[in-house]
Parts: structure tokens; sequence; C-alpha cells
């Protein structure tokens, strides 16, 4: 099937989203804007939903890999 290695990658990094989107944003929500955190989870319930709606978004994000070896 044509694509299938990015359709993969696309469910691994919408999973890391979801996994993460709580840890990304509670502290830079409850001190920057006062919410609370029953507030923010009640937020990012919306967020969630958006990231699961994959079939109408066609997202891109730049990605810098950094890798070394010893001489």
């Amino acid at each position: 099937m044509k694509g299938e290695k990015e359709k993969v990658q696309a469910v691994w990094f919408g999973q890391n989203v979801l996994d993460g989107v709580a840890a990304w944003s509670m502290a830079i929500i409850t001190r920057g804007m006062g919410l609370s955190v029953a507030e923010v989870e009640s937020l990012l319930e919306g967020v969630r939903a958006d990231v699961r709606n994959w079939r109408g978004v066609h997202a891109y994000m730049e990605m810098y890999v950094v890798y070394g070896s010893k001489p």
C-alpha cells in the first residue's frame, strides 16, 4: 500500500501527542493563564478529540535529528 510507512509514523506521532499533551500544557496554562487543573483537563479533552479526528488534518512538523559518533 502506498504511504504505509508514513501512516504508521502518523499513528505513532498521534499517540505521542495524546500521551504528552497534559504534561506539555498543564504548568503553562495553570501558571500562565490562571486556570485550575480541572479547567485545563476539560480543555485538553477537546484537544485530544481533535488529535483523534485525524482524517481531515494534514499536519506537518519540522524535526531536527542530531547524532554523533566517537572519533
